[in-house]
């Protein structure tokens, strides 16, 4: 017997609540971004959430913002690939996934099912890094 505290909620209530948590979350995280520019834990969280909001543009702003801050982060420049990708903008896409397997960057599997970089799959510069990376990967020695 449910509680008589608990209450059911129509599965569009529950969306449109979720949608508007994290529109107040990219509100928050933006002004808390905009008072402590360099805090890469801040521009993350409110580049996540941008995406999860498909507000693309902004959160490729964001996502450069960090590249510029840790320019040698494999993670930060995989993000940063997925949301050029997310843009259409392919070769900058690219780019940035040649630069996040540079730096160490090297799950394959997963770059190769992630739906955020489903617009390069299948175009050669896309199998040439995914080739490459499968090949690194097979020629290091596992413990």
């Amino acid at each position: 017997m449910p509680s008589p505290f608990e209450f059911r909620l129509r599965p569009a209530v529950r969306r449109r609540l979720d949608q508007l948590g994290q529109e107040f979350q990219a509100e928050f995280l933006g002004r808390k971004a905009r008072r402590a520019p360099d805090s890469v834990e801040v521009l993350v969280a409110l580049a996540r959430v941008l995406m999860d909001l498909g507000r693309n543009e902004e959160s490729l702003a964001v996502h450069r913002r960090l590249a510029a801050l840790i320019p040698r982060n494999p993670i930060i420049h995989y993000n940063l690939a997925c949301s050029q990708a997310i843009c259409q903008l392919p070769e900058e896409a690219t780019a940035s996934l040649h630069t996040a397997i540079e730096f160490g960057y090297d799950d394959v599997e997963f770059m190769q099912r992630d739906d955020d970089l489903a617009s390069l799959r299948g175009t050669p510069a896309f199998e040439a890094l995914a080739g490459e990376l499968t090949h690194r990967n097979d020629e290091t020695p596992s413990n």
